[in-house]
Formats: C-alpha cells, sequence, structure tokens
C-alpha cells in the first residue's frame, strides 16, 4: 500500500489548516474562531488541549486514552 501511496500521490507544497497554538495563549482563541464550523472548532480545541495532556504526562501522542468507570 505505501508503494502504491509513494507511486501515485504527490504533494509539492504543504497547506497549513491550522497553526498549532499554546491554549494558554491569547492567540488560540483568535486560531478557534478563524476554523469554520462547530465540529472543526471542536477537533481543534480537542487536538490542542490533547496535546498539552500528552505532554504534561510524557504520553506518547499514539496513545491517549481516557478510561471511563463501567455503569
Amino acid at each position: 500500500m505505501q508503494k502504491l501511496l509513494d507511486t501515485f500521490v504527490s504533494a509539492k507544497e504543504v497547506n497549513e489548516l491550522t497553526r498549532l497554538v499554546n491554549i494558554f495563549e491569547t492567540e488560540f482563541e483568535e486560531e478557534v474562531q478563524r476554523v469554520e464550523g462547530k465540529s472543526a472548532k471542536a477537533d481543534t480545541i480537542l487536538s490542542a488541549v490533547s496535546a498539552v495532556v500528552k505532554e504534561k504526562n510524557g504520553i506518547k501522542s499514539s496513545i491517549l486514552q481516557i478510561n471511563c468507570p463501567a455503569d
């Protein structure tokens, strides 16, 4: 699969959709307001908060698990 992607898919430039902004900075709210749509805003906030939690807890970016007690 990777060989097919490498062979047939190419990118000439990167289009940055959102900037990585510290959630504790005033720029964060501006970045969230710049994003269009409620779901996109929620995803932006979730990604930023998750990044801070991962950084603070030393959790690898691919392993963020939230354990909820069973009802």
